[in-house]
């Protein structure tokens, strides 16, 4: 009885219960969502949210016309489900705040902005959301945001997406010199090889989409009592200082090289947001794979300002909440206004 009257108090109450969510497979791009689609997400506690995912397939605004975005200072933000960020509207996340806070405080650059985001992705599965749609842009500046899962991500990724893998066969003569194969470039939306390793392809075959809850108290429930209340950060990795030789660490240092050069070709400057996930070991990872990549730590930023990564999230979801959006987006300004040249650099191209 008090579950039949539970269920009917979250059926009438809530927005919705079940997320909505549908998707396509782009030919080497991968798994995104369909163009003009509307999502219905939530956690069933924190957010219930309804996002109209633009022409691209990602859940953004539409794209802004070409030559608006070369007469302004344009970032691309580039990441998985923190930029995606279902959680929270499209007017409130990270690179819509940093616009408008830009637009504030350094007026003189233009700031405009775009985000490319899809969850359960690494760096990898993201090259191709820059070379087949950011660069079209022609951004000034790429904001890679960095999560914990992304070492995993870029090894063990998803087949519909692009991944890391060993190289089979024997590697060809850029490759016998250390250089990356110059017959496929990663900023045209094709594959790249280098070394030991080489992206793997996206696998068009289509998974079954979730099922639709039978209640929705029982996904209630789950997460109100489940580990997704858990406060802590993420467990510190175990034996980290072994970590520089496994593959996700070898993966990841080979797709951050690929982003390098692809947006170097295209004379933009490029960043890592580690967002608040990223401390201590996980901190002192990232570092050795990012290579002469500059990165913005969430977590010094939020260190240095008083504030915890509990005010960043979610009560129940590890995501950021509206304030992690806005103090990621802080973050980026703080760097950018350290950093002005980026947006003034190759203003005629």
């Amino acid at each position: 009885m008090v579950a039949a009257l539970s269920e009917g108090y979250l059926r009438a109450s809530k927005p919705f219960m079940a997320w909505s969510m549908a998707y396509v497979d782009v030919p080497d791009v991968g798994r995104l969502l369909e163009p003009g689609s509307v999502v219905r997400y939530t956690n069933w506690l924190d957010f219930w949210t309804t996002t109209r995912v633009n022409r691209w397939g990602f859940p953004d605004r539409e794209p802004l016309p070409r030559s608006r975005a070369e007469q302004s200072c344009h970032i691309a933000v580039i990441g998985d489900s923190f930029v995606a960020a279902l959680e929270v509207p499209i007017a409130v996340k990270m690179h819509v705040q940093l616009e408008q806070i830009a637009a504030s405080e350094l007026p003189h650059l233009d700031v405009t902005t775009s985000a490319f985001g899809t969850g359960n992705t690494g760096q990898a599965a993201q090259l191709p959301y820059y070379g087949n749609y950011a660069a079209r842009l022609k951004p000034k500046l790429v904001v890679l945001v960095f999560d914990a899962n992304d070492f995993d991500d870029n090894a063990n990724g998803r087949p519909w997406h692009t991944g890391v893998e060993r190289n089979a066969g024997e590697p060809s003569a850029g490759e016998r010199k250390g250089h990356p194969s110059q017959e496929k470039s990663p900023q045209r939306g094709t594959l790249a090889k280098e070394g030991a390793l080489r992206l793997r392809p996206p696998s068009l075959d289509t998974a079954p989409a979730p099922p639709e809850p039978a209640t929705y108290l029982g996904p209630w429930l789950k997460i109100k009592l489940g580990r997704s209340m858990d406060p802590r950060r993420p467990r510190r990795p175990r034996r980290a200082e072994r970590r520089t030789s496994n593959l996700p660490l070898e993966s990841t240092r080979f797709a951050l090289r690929q982003f390098s050069l692809a947006v170097t070709h295209d004379d933009a400057a490029l960043v890592i947001l580690s967002n608040y996930r990223i401390w201590g070991p996980w901190a002192d990872a990232l570092a050795s794979v990012a290579d002469r990549i500059p990165i913005i730590s969430q977590d010094d930023y939020l260190t240095a300002h008083g504030l915890s990564f509990q005010d960043v999230r979610w009560d129940h979801d590890g995501h950021w909440n509206p304030a992690g959006h806005r103090l990621a987006a802080q973050a980026v300004l703080e760097w950018l206004r350290a950093n002005e040249a980026v947006c003034l650099a190759n203003a005629a191209r």
